[in-house]
């Protein structure tokens, strides 16, 4: 296990953003957060702080549910992974015509 300094308790975060845990655990079970029971506590780790914020603003300010963003975030990947093989294909083409 990592280092507890790395990961923040759920309880703070519900605090900080004003959100109910039941919301913070519907994004995990839908895996769009990953927490890390620790001393019979739920953590989530830093490096998920980014995620929860996207999540948080597609909630509150576009009125998107978590089975909404769930879909977003699942375009969005599949977006990022079509431009890294267009842009690996672009690359093979301009070595082809370069012969």
């Amino acid at each position: 296990m990592s280092n507890k300094k790395e990961y923040v308790l759920v309880e703070l975060l519900c605090e900080q953003y004003q959100i109910s845990t039941s919301f913070l655990e519907e994004a995990q079970h839908c895996g769009l957060l990953h927490f890390e029971r620790i001393e019979e506590q739920q953590y989530l780790h830093y490096d998920e702080i980014e995620g929860l914020e996207k999540i948080i603003d597609y909630n509150q300010n576009l009125g998107v549910n978590v089975a909404g963003i769930e879909v977003i975030f699942n375009l969005l990947d599949k977006i990022e992974h079509l431009q890294h093989e267009l842009n690996s294909s672009r690359k093979q083409i301009a070595i082809w015509q370069e012969r």
